[in-house]
């Protein structure tokens, strides 16, 4: 079973939802990343939590590095916001999916 997240910016207010975790229908994990450049983040498939899924931020090119599933709550409220690069983000569960 996976997560359903919100994580919004506490100076602007922006908020977005993601489906982070578990394993879909499919048996795949969906892991949250976030780009190192300019912070971007969103979410993507992969089939075993032990494989490395490596792409560009579609925003500005750099690098994307997963989130390790048990240090998303620790990590989000280090990381400044994607839209205002001011405030810091606040991570909540609003549900689970499955």
């Amino acid at each position: 079973m996976g997560e359903v997240i919100e994580i919004k910016c506490q100076a602007c207010g922006r908020a977005k939802e993601y489906f982070i975790g578990g394993s879909g229908i499919g048996g795949d994990l969906t892991p949250l990343f976030r780009c190192l450049a300019c912070n971007f983040m969103e979410t993507k498939e992969k089939e075993h939590s032990s494989i490395t899924v490596t792409f560009e931020c579609p925003e500005c090119s750099a690098s994307m590095e997963e989130i390790d599933e048990d240090e998303v709550e620790n990590q989000i409220p280090k990381i400044k916001c994607f839209h205002c690069g001011e405030g810091l983000l606040r991570y909540r569960n609003i549900g689970w999916w499955d």
